[in-house]
């Protein structure tokens, strides 16, 4: 493979302002959350397959915002979210939190803080979303729009499956926590 002066200029240049591009990123707000390959386990729609529902942002980018449901539409966005190494669900600089572990307990969205305790969700083997401090599984609360996302004991019902594109369980999950 032969490459021009002129293609080998433009490699250069194209490399030269993704780098500064970073470095920029890096000075000015180091701590916003760049993804790559080493820290995501996947990226998708977080769907709940029975409802045809996906989790949604609704635009909103606060922490303390409940975590709900809308129809899926596939344009990532506010569907549009990270499963980590450290079993986050993480959109941008906020992650699923279930702080409390009662019945019907409402998720919300909350900084990340790494750490795992109230933000590690195991995503198991037939697709749920397993709370570890609350012992309890990520579920809808019902069908409607705009229908928040709560914590219940685990029981296998479809309210309580959830999926996420670009993602595969099957070298992941961990059923034994």
């Amino acid at each position: 493979l032969s490459l021009t002066h002129t293609h080998m200029f433009a490699f250069i240049l194209i490399l030269s302002c993704f780098v500064l591009a970073c470095r920029y990123l890096d000075n000015v707000y180091p701590e916003q959350f760049i993804p790559d390959e080493k820290y995501m386990l996947g990226w998708g729609e977080l769907r709940n397959p029975d409802s045809k529902m996906c989790l949604d942002m609704m635009s909103k980018k606060d922490a303390q915002t409940p975590a709900c449901l809308y129809p899926c539409h596939g344009q990532k966005g506010n569907q549009g979210f990270f499963y980590t190494k450290l079993m986050e669900v993480r959109h941008e600089d906020l992650c699923l939190d279930a702080s409390e572990s009662k019945p019907n307990a409402k998720v919300q969205w909350y900084d990340c803080h790494e750490m795992q305790g109230n933000q590690k969700w195991i995503h198991r083997g037939h697709n749920t979303l397993f709370h570890p401090v609350s012992q309890q599984c990520l579920e809808r609360s019902s069908t409607k729009y705009g229908s928040p996302l709560v914590t219940n004991k685990c029981n296998g019902a479809k309210s309580q499956e959830f999926t996420l594109g670009g993602y595969s369980t099957i070298n992941h999950f961990n059923d034994k926590e």
